[in-house]
């Protein structure tokens, strides 16, 4: 077995001395195997020792190849990085360091997956609510035109469809099939969150309209909206006028 796969096992089962003396002697850091040896089985999966190290909690290895200069975002043969598998497992200390040593949040896979769809798939909460904080793409979608919350509704998960939600996910977006988070949601408390921020996001459309028709010095009751060729004629302002269809 030559030194690189040597390092590349020694990163999988956490052999820290071995990894060090790896580093010590100025192996490549980002060296990507060619052999399986990950659970993904029978498959060239060209992981790297940092991916491998991530993947089965070898915190100290992590922090010694991301010192090393190890590059967080080199991809294997699938598209997999490690931040993508530290947000599938939900170890957020290993995430929390790629990500200050440079981890691309909203890299895809060949599929299309982001970290944020494998935290959602997860029910990792706590990881979703970081990567989002740290700039993760809610309406990112993958190569069925999932994204996110369509992923989490379909699989139950109440409480990320509601960190989703409240983070702004487009209920709108539909997969390849034209499903959409609601229509593919199979719990009930799924059904009526979503339910109620398409209320919350009519009412505040709704108020914005009204507000747009205050500044353009419109006072009729809001129960008797003019048409939106009226309020083009009279207003001659174009923007109220796509709002006033929106909303109608």
């Amino acid at each position: 077995m030559s030194t690189e796969e040597a390092f590349i096992d020694a990163s999988r089962e956490g052999d820290v001395d071995a990894v060090r003396k790896y580093i010590d002697t100025g192996g490549n850091v980002n060296y990507q195997t060619t052999r399986a040896v990950s659970w993904r089985k029978n498959i060239h999966t060209g992981d790297t020792g940092l991916l491998l190290a991530t993947t089965y909690e070898r915190t100290e290895i992590v922090k010694l190849l991301l010192d090393a200069g190890a590059d967080p975002n080199i991809q294997s043969k699938d598209g997999r990085t490690p931040l993508m598998s530290s947000a599938y497992q939900g170890y957020i200390g290993i995430m929390v360091a790629l990500i200050e040593s440079g981890a691309d949040i909203n890299i895809q896979d060949k599929y299309g997956r982001t970290a944020l769809m494998e935290a959602s798939f997860q029910s990792q909460v706590d990881i979703i609510n970081l990567l989002i904080k740290l700039g993760a793409h809610t309406n990112i979608q993958n190569v069925d035109g999932e994204t996110s919350l369509i992923i989490a509704s379909d699989r139950g998960h109440t409480a990320v469809v509601s960190a989703l939600l409240e983070h702004g996910a487009d209920l709108n977006i539909q997969d390849n099939d034209g499903k959409s988070a609601l229509t593919l949601a199979k719990k009930a408390r799924i059904k009526s969150l979503i339910r109620n921020q398409i209320r919350l996001n009519r009412w505040n459309s709704r108020k914005a309209l009204l507000i747009m028709l205050a500044e353009n010095g419109y006072s009729r009751p809001s129960t008797s909206l003019p048409s939106p060729l009226r309020f083009q004629s009279v207003l001659g302002n174009e923007g109220l006028v796509r709002l006033i269809v929106s909303y109608i």
